[in-house]
């Protein structure tokens, strides 16, 4: 069952954070990214997760200085040590959002304070984490990179409020192209975000003035016929005017978070293009500054950034939420691979943030 908050601080004052060297930034001058739509969640744009159908085929990563972490740093499950042990796997990461993996690379989207700005870049580290090395440099000098997810070697990510790019991550850096445009009749961004690979298939969100959309295409392109709407939510239900901010389905569900908090939002998927919305149910209340959504088997797992935990419960009822990782500042993501969980923490943004991993109890 979730704690109460006295006990939260009690686990942030126990938990032992391995300590690392802070990781080296690289300067850009670019200026700012432009402003963005009311309901567009600009504290942290939209993730996702990996598709676990895909072979991990991805290459060891080749830049100077891309070590493991330090192997003497002691990892403790909840069943084996009590409350679970947040090992600090990488440092000095500034306002990262978006955080995926491949099994062998955590791919993390963040956004470096320069002298003229700020510059927005994907980064990777290696599975075990950084340590004191600076992460390898996937896509650089991008326009307000949004969601994240991978699919094999072909890494996902919205650009711009107007379109969705790839690149294949066999080598970095990549060279990116455009996967989708995302324009309304006008021509204008419609805020592509949360994306999420499953079965082969490419999920987001859209935004048509207050209506909120969920497409899907194909991870091989978006061919003839697509993308095709899986969910389309307009005046009167709770996704209209909504700041979306987490986007799953394992196929026979498609499961929503909203930035505001409020219920998590359960669809059943009739097929693998379409979702039926008079099927809406209201599962688990999560609270504002609910961040980001992972699918791990059936266990759901979003950030809680003002509470300072990862929240999960048990799909497709979601009846019981429970602390899944406690003892953070401010997390913003979190993804899985079968050992661990991991995510990222803003924590002083002004000293820069952590990557960080517990082992699953």
């Amino acid at each position: 069952m979730r704690r109460p908050r006295y006990l939260r601080w009690i686990v942030l004052s126990a938990a032992i954070l391995a300590p690392t060297v802070p990781l080296a930034c690289v300067s850009d001058d670019n200026a700012a990214p432009p402003g963005v739509d009311a309901g567009f969640d600009t504290s942290q744009p939209e993730a996702s997760q990996q598709d676990a159908s895909q072979p991990d085929t991805s290459q060891p990563d080749a830049s100077p200085g891309a070590t493991d972490a330090p192997s003497d740093t002691a990892v403790a499950s909840e069943a084996e040590a009590g409350p679970p042990v947040v090992e600090v796997i990488g440092q000095g990461i500034f306002s990262p959002d978006q955080l995926v993996t491949d099994m062998s690379f955590l791919y993390i989207t963040e956004t470096v304070p320069t002298d003229a700005g700020t510059v927005s870049r994907i980064v990777r580290c290696p599975i075990a984490g950084c340590g004191a090395s600076t992460p390898a440099i996937v896509a650089d000098n991008l326009s307000v990179p949004g969601g994240l997810t991978i699919s094999g070697t072909t890494l996902f990510w919205t650009e711009g409020f107007s379109a969705l790019k790839s690149c294949d991550v066999t080598t970095v850096p990549c060279t990116s192209s455009v996967f989708e445009t995302a324009t309304d009749d006008a021509g204008s961004g419609t805020f592509p975000s949360q994306l999420w690979v499953n079965a082969g298939n490419l999920y987001w969100f859209e935004q048509f003035g207050s209506d909120r959309a969920i497409l899907t295409c194909p991870v091989a392109g978006c061919t003839t016929g697509y993308p095709k709407t899986v969910l389309y939510a307009s005046t009167g239900t709770p996704l209209s005017g909504a700041g979306t901010s987490g986007l799953v389905t394992d196929g026979n569900y498609a499961y929503v978070t909203l930035i505001s908090g409020g219920p998590v939002l359960r669809y059943t998927m009739t097929s693998a293009v379409l979702a039926d919305p008079t099927s809406e149910t209201n599962l688990a209340s999560t609270p504002g500054g609910t961040h980001v959504l992972d699918l791990d088997g059936t266990t759901l797992r979003w950030a809680e950034s003002a509470n300072g935990l990862v929240a999960a419960c048990t799909a497709p009822g979601c009846t019981t939420v429970t602390d899944a990782v406690t003892g953070l500042v401010t997390p913003y993501a979190v993804t899985h691979d079968a050992t661990y969980i991991y995510g990222v923490d803003q924590g002083n943004a002004d000293a820069g943030a952590d990557l960080w991993r517990v082992a699953k109890p």
